[in-house]
């Protein structure tokens, strides 16, 4: 609503403005027309408008145009260069030039392999492990110490939980 009452106060002042400059009334001084807050008293603070009588203002300069110059003769070249500091070579000038090493040669292929993956199932129970004997314990978890929100969480078991034999197995068995 405040919006709405600020929108209408402004279009009511810019109404005035024009108004006021475009009636014909006064051809004289441009700044002869009252300031905008004159006007309408309601316009909310921050808010300046300027009218005037649009005359152009100076010419841009123009950069392009470059300033007069002579050639001087070798003998003022001579004695502005002898009042210069002369070049002395520093160390790092005398270093040879910087040339990036050779490319690595192309890797070598290997023998192709001709096996499928996965390997089709078989009848043989996974490989015994070492632990087989043995209690199920945490080796690590992931994250340690106190954490607001974890947007991850890893455990690992001292044995493996499921036999991992294929992606079909593992989907069947999802925790």
């Amino acid at each position: 609503m405040r919006t709405r009452t600020v929108l209408g106060t402004l279009v009511v002042a810019v109404a005035l403005l024009i108004g006021a400059g475009g009636c014909g009334g006064n051809k004289g001084d441009p700044s002869a027309v009252p300031p905008p807050k004159a006007i309408a008293k309601d316009v909310p603070p921050g808010l300046d408008l300027r009218v005037s009588s649009g005359k152009a203002g100076k010419p841009a300069y123009d950069r392009a145009n470059l300033a007069p110059a002579t050639k001087l003769a070798p003998a003022e070249v001579t004695q502005l260069l002898a009042r210069t500091k002369p070049l002395a070579p520093e160390p790092a000038d005398l270093s040879a030039f910087a040339i990036r090493p050779g490319s690595q040669p192309p890797p070598r292929t290997g023998p192709v392999i001709t096996a499928t993956f996965p390997p089709p199932p078989t009848d043989r129970p996974p490989p015994a492990v070492a632990t087989a004997g043995k209690g199920l314990s945490v080796v690590r978890w992931m994250p340690e110490g106190e954490v607001p929100l974890a947007p991850e969480l890893s455990v690992t078991f001292s044995q493996p939980m499921i036999a991992v034999t294929s992606q079909e197995d593992a989907a069947r068995s999802s925790p």
